[in-house]
């Protein structure tokens, strides 16, 4: 997402450069129109637009997964999944289209709705790579088997949740539980 600024403080003036959603920009206070535009400059190259599309808090924020996530195409549960998100994954956050606790995100290119609830600003897990295994319910060998990870699948790993026997807990795909710390590589 784009916005144009332009030459003169009017809607039909010539484009002199587009500005990128959440992009920085230099306010000219000297310059500013009667009519409420802004004088602003972003990479050297200045404009005019409306004052109302500027903020001094960024609207667009960065943050992490806290687990595997569904985002709606609406901001509610029972709108269409748009597409999943693996825990532990940064995705970008368009605070502007914020909906009843449900924040806009990007990932890998798709968007949608999901509740802020699940996310984070600091990533609690750590990329590693499988070396092949069974994913266990508990921390232990006779736990349920969850799914099996196949050799060099990246997993997350949650470091506050592992186990004093040396198991520790992992989120892969949609599924999460525990594996041996040894099963894993960076």
């Amino acid at each position: 997402m784009q916005m144009n600024l332009r030459a003169e403080p009017v809607w039909d003036s010539a484009v002199t450069t587009r500005v990128p959603f959440g992009a920085k920009v230099q306010a000219n206070s000297a310059k500013t129109a009667s009519n409420g535009w802004k004088y602003v400059t972003y990479n050297g190259i200045g404009g005019y637009q409306p004052a109302s599309y500027f903020s001094t808090t960024n609207p667009a924020k960065t943050v992490y997964t806290n687990s595997f996530i569904n985002p709606r195409t609406d901001a509610k549960w029972d709108s269409k999944i748009a597409y999943s998100i693996p825990a532990g994954e940064k995705v970008q956050v368009d605070l502007t289209k914020t909906k009843n606790g449900w924040w806009y995100v990007t990932y890998n290119g798709k968007s949608g709705y999901h509740p802020t609830t699940y996310f984070s600003d600091t990533n609690k897990y750590t990329t590693y790579y499988a070396i092949g295994f069974n994913l266990r319910a508990e921390p232990n060998w006779n736990s349920a088997v969850v799914t099996s990870v196949p050799t060099n699948a990246k997993v997350a790993v949650d470091p506050s949740k592992t186990a004093a026997n040396g198991w520790i807990f992992v989120a892969y795909d949609r599924y999460t539980g525990y594996i041996p710390s040894t099963y894993v590589k960076k």
